[in-house]
């Protein structure tokens, strides 16, 4: 009796400390670093051609941004509503251009700097991504 109760006494001891190291690494991992920051814009409706993940080709999405945020880990995204009013995410470094709807294309640092008031530093660092 005493011969299986030592290693099931050391299995539960293992398992739960394999168990609480997951859970505090796990709790580590999403913790933020610093808190999220949005910033809200006044913008006009843009198209943009965006390369999704999954996808073989970009595709035209016609969206009004709402505003911007770059994440914990550096990337910079537009959130944007689209023509069915949902409310969609898009990461800049994705984006392949960006028009008007009348069709005239747009320097896309130059959009997000002068009309979106993203710092120029962090586009140039998003532009080169793509």
């Amino acid at each position: 009796m005493m011969g299986t109760i030592v290693p099931l006494a050391v299995f539960v001891l293992v398992f739960t400390g394999i168990f609480v190291a997951y859970a505090i690494g796990r709790r580590d991992a999403s913790a933020p670093t610093q808190p999220r920051a949005t910033h809200a814009v006044t913008s006009a409706d843009i198209v943009i051609e965006y390369r999704a993940e999954g996808r073989a080709s970009p595709y035209l999405q016609r969206i009004r941004v709402v505003e911007w945020m770059q994440s914990r880990h550096g990337r910079l995204y537009l959130y944007g509503l689209r023509n069915d009013g949902k409310q969609r995410m898009f990461r800049v470094d994705r984006i392949v251009s960006i028009a008007i709807p009348d069709g005239e294309v747009l320097d896309m640092q130059r959009y997000l700097v002068e009309r979106l008031a993203v710092p120029a530093e962090l586009c140039a660092a998003q532009i080169r991504a793509r």
